[in-house]
C-alpha cells in the first residue's frame, strides 16, 4: 500500500481531460462513493465547462463556468474534506479572480506549466541556437505530443514562424507556446544537459524570469 511506504502524498480524482464537462450529479455521485468506500482524496478536478488550453487564457462562456464553479463549490462545501482543482490553469486569467471571489482559498489551480515555459523562455534569451533546435525537434513530433491534450495547433502558422520568428516569439505565441508546453518529455530527454548548463550559466535570469511569472499568476488571483 502506498499509505503504508509513503504518508505524505495526497490523491486526487481528475476527469479534466475529457470532452463531457463534469455535471454537478456526477460530482456529488462520485466524491459520495469514493468517500463511503473509504478512499480519502485530497482534491477534486471536474471537467469545468470552456476551454482549457496549455499556456494560454481561458476561453468559453464566462458566466456559465461561473454558474458551474458555484454549484461546484456548494458540492465541495457539503462533504468539507478536500478542495476543488483546476487543472491546466496556466495564464487563466480570466477566471482568476472568480476562483477566489467564489471558493476563497478552498481550490488547487495546477500551473507547473508555465514554470517549464519560464525554462525555455531562459534558453531562448540566452541560447538562442539550443532553443532552435529544440523546436525544430518538437514540431517534427508535434502531432505525437499533442494528441493526448486538448490544443488547437495551426500547423501552417507554425510552419511560417519556424521561418521568419525569433525564439523568443515562440515562447509567447499562442500556437507554438502550447507546443512547447506539451512537448517536455522529448526535449528534457533529447536535450536535457544542455539546457541545465545554459539554465545554470545564468541562474540568476532564470530565477528573475520564474518570480516574474509566479508573480503575475498570483497577483491576478489576489488583486
Amino acid at each position: 500500500m502506498i499509505k503504508e511506504k509513503n504518508k505524505e502524498f495526497g490523491f486526487e480524482p481528475a476527469f479534466d481531460e475529457r470532452e463531457i464537462d463534469t455535471t454537478p450529479e456526477e460530482h456529488l455521485y462520485l466524491a459520495s462513493e469514493l468517500i463511503n468506500d473509504g478512499i480519502a482524496f485530497n482534491t477534486f478536478a471536474p471537467k469545468f465547462p470552456g476551454i482549457f488550453e496549455k499556456g494560454v487564457d481561458y476561453e468559453g462562456n464566462l458566466d456559465d463556468f461561473i454558474f458551474n464553479l458555484k454549484i461546484h463549490n456548494s458540492i465541495t462545501k457539503y462533504f468539507d474534506s478536500y478542495k476543488l482543482s483546476i487543472h491546466s490553469a496556466d495564464d487563466k486569467f480570466k477566471i482568476f479572480k472568480h476562483l477566489r471571489d467564489i471558493l476563497g482559498y478552498n481550490f488547487h489551480i495546477k500551473t507547473s506549466g508555465t514554470t517549464w515555459m519560464e525554462s525555455l523562455r531562459t534558453v531562448a534569451e540566452f541560447n538562442p541556437e539550443l532553443f532552435n533546435k529544440l523546436f525544430e525537434a518538437t514540431f517534427k513530433k508535434a502531432q505525437e505530443n499533442s494528441k493526448d491534450y486538448y490544443i488547437q495547433l495551426d500547423y501552417e502558422k507554425i510552419n511560417n514562424l519556424l521561418k521568419v520568428g525569433k525564439p523568443l516569439d515562440f515562447v509567447d505565441i499562442s500556437e507554438t507556446r502550447q507546443l512547447l508546453h506539451v512537448s517536455y518529455g522529448i526535449v528534457i530527454n533529447e536535450f536535457r544537459q544542455e539546457i541545465l548548463e545554459t539554465l545554470y550559466d545564468h541562474e540568476e535570469e532564470y530565477f528573475k524570469n520564474i518570480i516574474r511569472n509566479y508573480k503575475k499568476q498570483l497577483d491576478a488571483i489576489l488583486s
